[in-house]
């Protein structure tokens, strides 16, 4: 089973032409080699294979994102007991496609595990994922992230909110408090979150952070408000 998952990892990545490109390059996707070591690698995960996957599914790695997708889901499909593990690699790994490791983290079982694991990173990545499930199951799950102590997997949270456009007065509920968070990135997210949904609500609270000390979040406010009111930020 092993021998054949590659040889089919290799042929559908050489048939969408994927390939590494010059390092340094914006974008461009690292060799086989230094993707596969790029994050700790599990126990039980197919180095060959696994490699494969992470080439694949690197940002600009190949040309067309929708073959790029077919590309992942077949590859990640033919990693058989071998997939958990990898694609935990390809959520640590730091040339990852963010789009196309939603998608195939958001169809794996392991979803749930990944969602309270022990590394930020991975559970912040785990929470972007929630984007490409149901409302129903996704809201709720970003809600209870938002409790997280990790401020990278807070502002995950309340993009997802806004991606799955959950509803204007619970975001408004959770979201306003944010707004004072001590983290300028999860102000921010929770800024363009409000103004996201339609929260018509937290308009005074988003003036309020229009003199944050942090630019980015000033502006993100800004935004926000522009959103809310139909005034040019």
């Amino acid at each position: 089973m092993r021998s054949s998952a590659i040889a089919l990892l290799a042929v559908v990545c050489g048939a969408l032409g994927c390939r590494e490109r010059p390092g340094g390059a914006p974008g461009a996707a690292a060799a086989a080699t230094p993707l596969a070591t790029s994050a700790p690698s599990p126990v039980g995960a197919s180095d060959d294979g696994c490699a494969t996957l992470l080439r694949v599914a690197s940002a600009g790695s190949c040309h067309a994102a929708e073959q790029q997708l077919a590309a992942a889901l077949q590859v990640s499909a033919a990693l058989g007991p071998a997939r958990a593990a990898c694609l935990t690699r390809l959520a640590l790994s730091p040339t990852r496609d963010r789009a196309l490791t939603g998608v195939l983290l958001a169809q794996a079982p392991e979803l749930p595990l990944w969602l309270s694991a022990p590394e930020a990173e991975l559970r912040a990545v785990a929470v972007e994922a929630l984007v490409q499930v149901p409302a129903e199951v996704g809201v709720p799950a970003a809600l209870v992230a938002l409790r997280d102590l990790a401020p990278g997997v807070r502002a995950a949270a309340l993009h997802a909110l806004a991606r799955l456009a959950a509803p204007a007065d619970v975001v408004v509920r959770v979201a306003v408090p944010l707004l004072h968070d001590p983290v300028p990135a999860v102000r921010g997210a929770a800024a363009s979150a409000l103004g996201a949904v339609g929260a018509r609500a937290s308009v005074p609270a988003l003036r309020a952070l229009l003199d944050d000390p942090a630019p980015e979040v000033a502006e993100r406010a800004r935004y926000a408000l522009a959103a809310l009111t139909g005034r040019r930020p």
